[in-house]
């Protein structure tokens, strides 16, 4: 496996990597329509694509034999790294990947002081393994757009990042 900043012919890939992770996730959570509807808005092409193009954006994939296996998008706001995205396909999840994929992000950013991201509160399983990196709860927010919003649970941590956990 290896990581490497993702490009416009990954976008494919990516987009079902983020369907199928996400309807494994969040089905039980908002159900099969909902989750439909968010990511063929939020995981397009088109809108995975702006991601490339942001200006203090990191983009990343995991590559496991030709196959993306995990992503991650990142951008830069002052002094801290926001993870707008990390997704790691559920039949390889608990392998490091995301942790791994999670130190590279923060290596792209070697002089930010802090690195935030949003949870959904349900969301279990991604709340313990950013407790397990070292993040912890810094507040409440709402994510999405003006047709789609979710509440969320903003959790930041120090950087830099060093190894922590086994998740």
């Amino acid at each position: 496996m290896f990581t490497r900043k993702a490009e416009l012919g990954d976008l494919p890939a990516v987009r079902d990597l983020l369907v199928a992770t996400w309807h494994d996730t969040y089905d039980r959570i908002y159900g099969l329509d909902y989750v439909t509807h968010l990511t063929e808005r939020w995981h397009s092409v088109p809108a995975l694509a702006r991601n490339l193009q942001a200006p203090l954006g990191c983009f990343l994939v995991v590559e496991d034999a030709g196959d993306i296996v995990a992503t991650a998008f990142a951008d830069r706001r002052g002094e801290a790294v926001f993870l707008h995205r990390l997704y790691v396909l559920p039949e390889v999840q608990r392998e490091g990947i995301g942790r791994a994929l999670l130190q590279a992000v923060a290596a792209t950013y070697p002089d930010a002081a802090v690195m935030r991201l949003e949870v959904e509160p349900a969301n279990v399983a991604a709340s313990a393994f950013y407790f397990a990196q070292g993040f912890r709860f810094a507040g409440q927010s709402v994510a999405g757009d003006r047709n789609a919003r979710i509440p969320v649970e903003v959790m930041e941590r120090a950087l830099p990042l060093e190894s922590s956990g086994d998740t």
